[in-house]
């Protein structure tokens, strides 16, 4: 089944993109758009939603909001057969690198690359 699902990349791992974006296409992901867009309070509460509801994990929402809030990254949407699986394959499938598969992205660029959303986007997804 042909799914889309997104991605960005970390302010910190900009200066991998053409190698993150690179591993995304080798994996048979089409990027069917792409563009920077600015981190604001509420796309990083959409993105971050697990952690803004829960309170065990407060402290944690609160430095993921102080890095990432007001910063440009790159962001993109894919499509594909299994997107959403593939990508978080190639993303890992934990937000800790050391916890992640050897050949993932966030275990090679030690987290500081890729986020990836758990979740589908109907084909009207925007990023």
């Amino acid at each position: 089944m042909t799914e889309k699902s997104t991605f960005f990349i970390k302010p910190d791992g900009a200066e991998f993109e053409k190698l993150i974006l690179g591993r995304v296409t080798k994996s048979g992901l089409v990027i069917v758009r792409q563009g920077r867009i600015i981190l604001t309070e509420p796309i990083l509460r959409h993105l971050y939603h697990r952690l803004t509801s829960d309170l065990k994990h407060q402290a944690l929402w609160e430095k993921t909001f102080d890095v990432l809030f007001q910063q440009e990254v790159t962001a993109g949407i894919v499509s594909g057969t299994d997107a959403l699986h593939r990508l978080v394959h190639l993303c890992g499938t934990s937000t800790k690198p050391s916890d992640c598969e050897s050949h993932t992205i966030r275990y090679q660029f030690a987290g500081r690359a890729v986020w990836c959303t758990p979740y589908l986007y109907g084909a009207d997804a925007t990023p």
